[in-house]
């Protein structure tokens, strides 16, 4: 999948301007080898941090990618359930009760969906890898 995104840099950004640039195809050849092993180096160093991120004792290192997919679904499932529940259960007592209790204001959910559904997009873009058979 990454290896798409860099070829379609390649074809669509660094491509036409060494088109540009550089006349000769000899030396433009060079140049776009040169700048898909730079993007192939930079992918391979970021994955081997991601590595030893996920490997690391220390839960404040390895478990700050899956705190955020846990706030997402916790902010997510207040939004949709537990505030209308909580709103219900304030107007219940207090009816029976007779004291005045709060309304909850509606949840903000724009900053929290955002990246809840870059985070569902990228789990589906590893359910299709995997449904074509790539394994890493």
């Amino acid at each position: 999948m990454i290896l798409d995104v860099i070829t379609g840099a390649m074809t669509g950004i660094v491509k036409p301007v060494l088109d540009k640039f550089i006349p000769d195809a000899t030396e433009r050849l060079t140049a776009e080898q040169a700048i898909l092993n730079a993007f192939l180096t930079a992918d391979l160093a970021q994955l081997q941090v991601n590595k030893e991120e996920a490997q690391h004792s220390s839960l404040f290192v390895s478990g700050w990618r899956p705190a955020i997919g846990w706030v997402c679904g916790f902010s997510f499932a207040y939004a949709v359930v537990g505030w209308s529940i909580l709103n219900w259960a304030f107007a219940t007592v207090a009816t029976f009760t007779g004291h005045t209790l709060p309304v909850l204001p509606i949840p903000d959910t724009s900053m929290t969906m955002e990246l809840l559904i870059a985070l569902l997009g990228l789990g589906g873009m590893r359910t299709y890898e995997k449904m074509k058979g790539v394994t890493k």
